[in-house]
C-alpha cells in the first residue's frame, strides 16, 4: 500500500483521498535543484564581468601612466617594445596580468601630441566556458614638448 493511502487512512480520510502535505514531500529538493544552476550562472557571470571592468580599469591606469612617462622622458618613445615593456610591468605592479604576445601597442601623430593606444585581448577566468575572446582598447596621449 502507498506511503501516502496509509497516511490517509491514519487520519481518518477515506481510503482515495491523500495529504497535501505528503504530496508535496521533496518538492523543495527539485526547486533548488532546478534554480541552482541559473543562481550559480548568474553569481559566476557577476563575478567575471567585475573583473571585465577592474581589467579595463587597470589598463586605462597603467597606459596613462605609461604616456605619463613616456612624455618626460623622449628615450622611451624610441621603441614600441620598451613602452610596451613598462606597461607590463605597470600592470603587473597593479596586480593584472601581464601583456601577451597578442597586445598590440599603437603610437601614431595626433592633435595632443601622440596617440598611445593598445589593443589586448581579455582572458576571462573560466575561459573554458566562454569562447569569445572580447578586445580591449585603450588610449592616452603623450604630449611631446
Amino acid at each position: 500500500m502507498p506511503w501516502c493511502v496509509s497516511a490517509s487512512r491514519r487520519a481518518g480520510r477515506p481510503s482515495g483521498a491523500f495529504s497535501v502535505v505528503s504530496a508535496e514531500h521533496g518538492s523543495t529538493t527539485l526547486e533548488f535543484a532546478l534554480i541552482a544552476p541559473i543562481l550559480l550562472g548568474l553569481v559566476l557571470a557577476s563575478i567575471e564581468a567585475g573583473r571585465f571592468v577592474w581589467f579595463h580599469a587597470a589598463l586605462d591606469y597603467a597606459l596613462a601612466d605609461t604616456a605619463r612617462r613616456a612624455s618626460l622622458d623622449p628615450s622611451l618613445r624610441q621603441d614600441r617594445s620598451t613602452l610596451a615593456a613598462l606597461l607590463s610591468r605597470r600592470l603587473e605592479a597593479l596586480g593584472a596580468p601581464p601583456l601577451d604576445v597578442e597586445a598590440r601597442l599603437v603610437l601614431e601623430p595626433a592633435p595632443c601630441g601622440e596617440r598611445l593606444t593598445v589593443h589586448v585581448p581579455y582572458r576571462p577566468a573560466l575561459h573554458e566556458l566562454w569562447p569569445a575572446t572580447p578586445q580591449l582598447t585603450s588610449t592616452a596621449c603623450l604630449s611631446v614638448a
